[in-house]
Formats: C-alpha cells, sequence, structure tokens
C-alpha cells in the first residue's frame, strides 16, 4: 500500500517538477510581433504529411479535447492537390468527435500525391468506418478552399517556420512551442500547459 501512495505521489508531482526546468528561448519562445490578447487561445499548426506531427497526433488529441480549458483553433496545412480532400476528411471526423484511430489515417497519403474523394472513402470502409461514406455525402467542401488561404495567412502573420507548432495567445501576448532536441515528445504537452499557465495563471 505504501508503494502505491508513493507511486500515486510521484506522478502527481512529477509534471510540476518539469515545469520548473521549462525555459524561455529554449524549451518555448516569445513572439514579439504578436500583440496580447484578453482571451488565451491555442493554435495548432500541422501537417498530414509531417511525421513529427503523426507522431504527436493523439497525445495533441487527449490534450486539446480533453484537458486544455481555452480556445483551441486548429490548422491543418495541406498542399492545394490532395488539400481539400483530406481537409474534408478531418473535418467531418472533428465535427462527430472521431477517435484518433480514424483520424491517424489520414497521414498515410504522400504530400506528393494527389488524393482523391474516391481513395478517402475506400481507406476509411477498408478499416471499418461505413458511416463515414454517408458523413461525406452530407458534407460540402464549399469553404474548405477558403480555410486553407485563411490558414496560410496566419502562418505568415505568426511567421512560422516549421509545423508541428503550437501558439498560445493571451494576456502576455504571443509564445510558441516546437519539438526539438531540448522538448522531447512527451513532455510536449506538459510543457504547453506550462504556456497556458503563464497566460493564464490558475488560482
Amino acid at each position: 500500500m505504501r508503494v502505491i501512495v508513493l507511486l500515486r505521489w510521484v506522478l502527481l508531482f512529477t509534471p510540476m517538477l518539469w515545469a520548473q526546468d521549462f525555459v524561455e528561448g529554449e524549451h518555448y519562445h516569445k513572439m514579439r510581433h504578436i500583440k496580447a490578447q484578453e482571451t488565451p487561445e491555442i493554435h495548432y499548426f500541422f501537417s498530414f504529411y509531417c511525421p513529427s506531427c503523426a507522431r504527436l497526433a493523439e497525445m495533441m488529441d487527449t490534450y486539446l479535447y480533453e484537458q486544455s480549458s481555452c480556445m483551441v483553433y486548429r490548422h491543418p496545412l495541406v498542399n492545394s492537390q490532395s488539400g481539400v480532400a483530406l481537409l474534408r476528411a478531418y473535418q467531418i471526423l472533428v465535427d462527430k468527435q472521431q477517435g484518433h484511430c480514424y483520424k491517424k489515417l489520414l497521414y498515410q497519403f504522400s504530400p506528393q500525391q494527389k488524393v482523391t474523394d474516391r481513395e478517402i472513402l475506400q481507406t476509411f470502409k477498408q478499416h471499418g468506418h461505413h458511416q463515414f461514406a454517408y458523413w461525406w455525402e452530407q458534407s460540402s467542401a464549399t469553404d474548405l478552399e477558403a480555410q486553407m488561404k485563411s490558414d496560410g495567412a496566419l502562418v505568415k502573420e505568426y511567421r512560422l517556420k516549421a509545423i508541428p507548432t503550437i501558439v498560445v495567445v493571451g494576456p502576455k501576448g504571443g509564445y510558441y512551442i516546437q519539438p526539438t532536441k531540448a522538448l522531447s515528445p512527451d513532455q510536449f504537452t506538459v510543457c504547453l500547459d506550462y504556456v497556458v499557465g503563464l497566460q493564464a495563471p490558475r488560482r
């Protein structure tokens, strides 16, 4: 029993010990050109063609859906050739609150590959998601190209140079976080939670 209690104590306080070690300029970075705003929000920039994004995807889903209290904006960056189909599929999965086991299917396509509607539907059918085809028919791609342009404009505004990147904007201005040698994937969401805490300190 004492061992179990001790283990729970270690698990409870480990994130706090890690948080003390996060250093601005090494693990997270100030965006001095971004103005402060009253309400904190998180912007998650990623790509279905990015191996690092694929590795972080499930962890980020868990944090953004289940742990974050901030407004969250997801910006999947895709190319014009296959982007609309992938973006349409992703939007369906988000709207229908589908699990990561289906979202990860979108990471299997090559950036050089022109992804067709048929290939998307076949992929989900092969993995047992028979309702996806119905949702696809009920969805619309009308606004997706506008979303792609809007996300691209935000990339320029934030002066992003790599993905995945998390931008946290709030009362203290803007900060961004990227996985680096100094910030392992296991620490990524812990660091993100720390930076969110800088914007809106917990009482």
